[in-house]
């Protein structure tokens, strides 16, 4: 993409408001319906997480337990055929919780490379089991065969510090680069030379940049939402690298370390430094090369920017010309209250900045002060940051009306009546030609100009955050989830939530996670899935033709069922199908027991149906087998099902499951690791 195209597109808010006038009509892109993708021809998974889709579209990698196992998994969209990446015994653990065994998936193009966070030693080399590093699985073998990421430079012995990698974006497209972080430094290992690159890089007051490492680090573990509870806790971060390999973004911290800063704004995030605080913002550098062997870390965003044309040596952060780039806020001028409020260290916030292909466009959820929105920023030479910052959403006031509201409205933003206008941003993803942004939240009002929301607003709250695409050519915001109309996403939980969005290469098919239990038919396992959206093919341009009236059609009766199976926190398994019409539902579980492993039935069932329509059937095991859930992995089975009824030929189905003893689930722990 040209210089010229992309500040065309990225800094849209400027260039569209010019020409509002000339813009064509914009129209919503025509979505297909939700998929759900954590799911096998025989079970569904107990959660899933963390998806990442391959920039061909046809693999989809994701954190979760499933068949016993916790941890990386890849699933064939084509034919849905699941395979495990690196997964151990089920441990009653999550994805985002400190005693996982493998999270943060990255998937390369073509889907034959996955890089992960694991604590288990899966080469020889690595002799710390309670320590995190980063792999690399290549899959065109089974099992697949394990490369340390996280080792020295030239080497293939670990780093000594805990290491992670970040969720879907830590591996170029080709997957010969990834980005980590070890004791808070950003690094880049090159996988073809074996090369360990460090990347955030500390600033001299004199020579400039110099590639010494940091002390105490420059990248930040930030605090995230845990799904399914309403805690925050600090969870294991990493750096994006663009799908070239070109370039890393990360949440930078101790900045005047590694950035220039004007002196005063230096002078005061020192002073927070000093207090046990922190100021984050997102950083930004090219990877050293042959072309540029010590490219300078920028700041994507900053109060800041003495690096701005006009700005002289001896400017502040009081002279305009080296004011960095802050939207409008409630309290009147922004500048000035970031100068009141940096003890809160939040700076522009701690969530993972995003880049497209050549790494010349960053997305990121930033919070400098209020609540997260959107912002995409054009990092393009040439650019001072008033030009290249673009806001893609702005909270809004729904009592704007009613003079001096808008600090209660800013401290009560997490009320119900107000999350359609201060619903904050919790994810956001970028496609590869920085034009199509996805994002989740739970607002429901989008008053950015010239963006225009081309969806009806749901009649309904949505507790939920829901799937958005912004399309920055055509200026238009659409909502993904749960599909066209007035419904939001719900679950039993109120406290789930939408996120890890990613892109296919063409932006065109989108996976993310969701708690949502009603986004596909079928979907009752109450936790976390992994789904996928695809926007459909437009429809081809030709000549209008009237054809001949058809004949009469014949309809006939789709007569199959579907069905879906998981284990409860009872010890029972729920049945879950779909059946065509009236009729009786049955479901023989049977299992080897005993020292010979004989085949027996172990538990059945029935339900009958009046009319085609889902139905929930639970099996338990008798009292002589109920004592066989608490042997490790539980007790596997194999379900026959069978419908028969009066509208066709007796149905069979065959699910594999397991009856399972779910203890109380251990309190969270916070920390970053094992």
């Amino acid at each position: 993409m040209s210089a010229a195209f992309r500040a065309g597109v990225v800094a849209f808010a400027l260039a569209l408001i010019v020409l509002a006038a000339t813009l064509p009509s914009r129209a919503a892109a025509a979505f297909g319906p939700i998929e759900l993708i954590s799911k096998s021809s025989r079970e569904q998974a107990q959660f899933a997480t963390e998806p990442a889709l391959s920039a061909d579209g046809r693999y989809v990698a994701f954190c979760g337990e499933l068949g016993g196992h916790e941890g990386i998994f890849r699933e064939q969209r084509d034919n849905g055929s699941i395979v495990p990446v690196a997964v151990g015994p089920f441990s009653f653990e999550r994805c985002y919780e400190s005693g996982r065994y493998a999270n943060a998936p990255s998937i390369s193009a073509d889907g034959r490379y996955i890089a992960f966070t694991t604590a288990a030693p899966l080469v020889e080399a690595d002799e710390e089991p309670e320590t995190n590093d980063v792999y690399i699985a290549d899959m065109a073998t089974s099992p697949p065969t394990y490369t340390l990421v996280s080792a020295v430079d030239g080497s293939a012995e670990p780093m000594p510090g805990a290491a992670f990698s970040a969720g879907r974006v830590a591996m170029s497209a080709d997957a010969n680069r990834v980005a980590f972080v070890d004791e808070g430094n950003v690094y880049v290992r090159e996988i073809s030379t074996r090369r360990t690159i460090l990347i955030s890089a500390k600033r001299e007051p004199l020579t400039g940049m110099t590639d010494e490492p940091i002390v105490g680090g420059g990248a930040y573990v930030p605090e995230a939402y845990v799904p399914g509870s309403s805690s925050v806790a600090v969870v294991p971060a990493g750096a994006a690298i663009s799908a070239d390999g070109s370039t890393v973004a990360w949440v930078g911290e101790h900045l005047p370390e590694q950035v220039p800063m004007l002196s005063d704004e230096e002078a005061k995030v020192r002073a927070i430094e000093k207090s046990s605080e922190q100021f984050h913002e997102p950083l930004w550098r090219r990877v050293p090369g042959p072309l540029e062997e010590n490219p300078p870390t920028r700041r994507v965003v900053g109060g800041g920017d003495p690096l701005a044309p006009g700005c002289p040596a001896s400017g502040t952060i009081q002279t305009p010309v080296c004011q960095g780039p802050y939207p409008t806020v409630a309290f009147g001028d922004r500048l000035p209250f970031n100068l009141e409020n940096l003890k809160a260290g939040r700076g522009w916030g701690v969530k993972m900045p995003q880049l497209d292909a050549d790494g010349d466009v960053v997305a990121f959820a930033g919070n400098p002060g209020e609540q997260y929105d959107l912002f995409v920023v054009n990092m393009t030479s040439g650019l001072d940051r008033l030009e290249a910052v673009s806001e893609i959403t702005r909270w809004t006031n729904p009592r704007a009306a009613v003079p001096g509201t808008e600090n209660a409205v800013v401290q009560g933003s997490g009320e119900t009546a107000y999350l359609p206008f201060t619903g904050a941003v919790s994810d956001c993803a970028i496609s590869a030609d920085g034009t199509r942004i996805a994002f989740t939240t739970t607002r429901q009002r989008f008053a950015t100009s010239p963006l225009t929301l081309t969806t009806e607003v749901p009649a309904a709250v949505s507790l939920i955050p829901e799937l958005y695409e912004a399309d920055l050519t055509n200026g238009t915001i659409e909502r993904l989830t749960p599909g066209p109309g007035k419904v939001v996403s719900e679950a039993k939980v109120q406290t789930g939530n939408a996120f890890s969005p990613s892109f296919d290469q063409d932006g065109r098919t989108i996976a993310f996670a969701s708690d949502a239990e009603n986004l596909v038919a079928g979907d009752a396992n109450g936790e976390t899935d992994v789904f996928a959206v695809e926007e459909l093919p437009k429809a081809p341009v030709g000549t209008s033709a009237i054809s001949a009236k058809p004949a009469q059609p014949t309809v006939l009766p789709m007569w199959r069922i579907s069905a879906n199976a998981y284990s409860r926190p009872d010890g029972s398994v729920r049945i879950v199908a779909r059946v065509p019409g009236s009729g009786t539902l049955r479901a023989l579980a049977e299992a080897q027991v005993g020292s010979r492993l004989k085949t027996v039935k172990v538990a059945h069932g029935k339900d009958r149906a009046d009319t085609a329509r889902t139905l929930m059937l639970d099996l338990r095991l008798g009292r002589r087998r109920r004592a066989l859930i608490h042997q490790p992995g539980g007790l596997v089975t194999r379900l026959r099902i069978t419908f028969s009824g009066p509208g066709g030929r007796p149905l069979h189905d065959q699910l594999q499951t397991r009856f399972l003893a779910h203890p109380k689930k251990p309190k969270h722990r916070r920390g970053q690791g094992r």
